[in-house]
């Protein structure tokens, strides 16, 4: 079983979140806590993923491509709970 911490760091909003010992704080947009009575933790977390088009021109009128930019370690901490990046596209 992994071993999730969290806590304040030096500096306001500097919250640090490890993972088995290893900082994945920047691979995180978001993390939350649920507690409720006579029920175990849930522990969410959001992975920082985030999206953004390359042609605004082209998104105005619906065609175009949007990417998505998966951070290094964003991909490190998600590999770690077993997903698997797809093939890039040649």
């Amino acid at each position: 079983m992994s071993k999730l911490t969290f806590h304040q760091g030096v500096s306001l909003g500097g919250q640090v979140v490890t993972l088995d010992g290893e900082d994945i704080s920047s691979a995180l947009r978001a993390l939350s806590v649920q507690v409720v009575a006579w029920e175990a933790p849930v522990v969410t977390i959001q992975p920082g993923v985030y999206e953004f088009n390359t042609e605004p021109s082209e998104i105005e009128l619906g065609l175009g491509a949007t990417k998505v930019h998966i951070a290094k370690e964003t991909v490190e901490l998600l590999k770690r709970f077993g997903w698997t990046p797809p093939v890039e596209e040649i």
